[in-house]
């Protein structure tokens, strides 16, 4: 029957109710079975689903072609109800969405939880090149106090993110609240290249497990309550309380640790790498370290009257005063401070024109002298860095991921 008789001409076809060949198939019908029920829903390919009429004491039937389909998530899958393409899903994106397929008073069911399955290769303890085993947190917030979800399974499926980049430290560990600020200047741009910054807190300031109640207040503290960041305590992770302590522990050498997840395959790709390189580019390898390309701000003029002093064995011995300085090179300089009793050691320096931090020297370990599992210096994102010692040591200055900048040193005796 085509539309236009009886006085509704222009107006809506009317509906002719179901065919007879429906009505026929309803009779008996005890149940609609929905496949293929194992398929996966990609954004932009077409999936023929099938729906199977179950009968009492007879075979299952396909009744496609008779059913009435819909979807409750069109804007991320249609299926069509036309006839010549009954069950055929358009998919848009991603999402959780159910498709029903109805005749009569029966209807089935085929439900998908976001279009994306997560990757089963993984292990329980993380490891750099590996998939990373699915976790949470319950609660985790972001902006303004506001609970946000927080699932590795679900977040596979946000194509709106391409890594994401965890932040492991502790309530007593000064290098992560100067991480923590990094991240926090850089995370406009971290989250242009389509990252997202997650802040987990292992333990409070007195080294006792911390929930994410407790760590979202030391994190607000640092970055401010309106950052976009995810704050998050280990004590509330899932599948279980302090699962980041023991799945990360190959992986944290120290405090802060810094890994990134790419979203496509969920693989640990890097391991305390320079944040925004990796953010930029995840496809590349990051197995092995990267450092940025050094850009003197300063010059043979700006440096220290002690150069070269750019190796422990050249050190400039220093007593108590102040003096000009610079980093102009690559290499840090070293200076021997030769106080016997307490000292304090000043750094200023511009930030913006390059990122300075100051260290007590350990010879036997090439590295920082380490103290409480944490090294005795100052590293943050001020114009400043400043720390106390006693007794004669070791000193070195450096650049920030090969930064470079003038300084002013000052040394004074307690």
């Amino acid at each position: 029957c085509t539309g236009g008789g009886g006085g509704g001409g222009g107006g809506e076809p009317e509906d002719m109710g179901p065919s007879a060949e429906a009505m026929a198939a309803a009779e008996g019908l005890t149940g609609i079975v929905l496949a293929p029920a194992s398929a996966r829903l990609t954004p932009g390919v077409p999936r023929q689903f099938t729906a199977y009429g179950e009968y009492e004491g007879g075979e299952p039937r396909d009744i496609t072609a008779l059913a009435t389909w819909t979807s409750t998530a069109p804007e991320v899958a249609e299926i069509s109800n036309e006839p010549g393409s009954k069950g055929l899903a358009t998919v848009h994106g991603t999402g959780a969405v159910t498709f029903r397929a109805t005749l009569g008073e029966v209807h089935g069911e085929l439900s998908f939880g976001g279009g994306c399955d997560y990757p089963e290769e993984f292990d329980a303890h993380f490891a750099l090149g590996e998939v990373v085993a699915p976790f949470g947190f319950e609660p985790a917030y972001g902006a303004n106090g506001e609970a946000v979800p927080f699932d590795m399974r679900a977040l596979h499926c946000d194509e709106s993110v391409r890594t994401f980049v965890f932040m492991f430290g502790t309530g007593w560990c000064g290098a992560c609240s100067a991480m923590a600020q990094r991240l926090s200047q850089e995370n406009a741009a971290i989250e242009a290249a389509g990252g997202k910054v997650i802040l987990v807190e292992l333990e409070d300031a007195d080294s006792a497990p911390v929930d994410s109640d407790g760590a979202r207040q030391h994190w607000d503290r640092l970055i401010g309550a309106g950052s976009t960041i995810v704050r998050v305590g280990d004590q509330s992770s899932t599948p279980g309380s302090n699962f980041v302590t023991s799945a990360a522990r190959n992986i944290i050498s120290g405090y802060p640790t810094t890994m990134i997840v790419r979203r496509s395959d969920m693989r640990i790709i890097a391991v305390n790498q320079p944040i925004m390189p990796v953010v930029s580019d995840p496809e590349a390898d990051w197995t092995e370290p990267f450092i940025p390309p050094f850009t003197a701000n300063c010059g043979p003029a700006q440096e220290e009257p002690g150069e070269p002093n750019d190796t422990p064995e050249q050190a400039t011995p220093i007593a108590a005063g102040e003096f000009n300085g610079g980093i102009c090179t690559p290499a840090p300089d070293f200076f021997q401070v030769d106080i016997d009793g307490p000292w304090r050691l000043t750094l200023n320096f511009t930030h913006s024109r390059g990122d300075l931090d100051v260290f007590v020297w350990d010879v036997t370990t090439e590295g920082p002298l380490q103290q409480n599992g944490q090294p005795v210096g100052s590293a943050n994102i001020a114009n400043q860095e400043q720390f106390e010692f006693a007794g004669p040591a070791l000193v070195q200055v450096a650049g920030y991921q090969n930064a470079s900048a003038e300084y002013r040193l000052t040394l004074e005796a307690l």
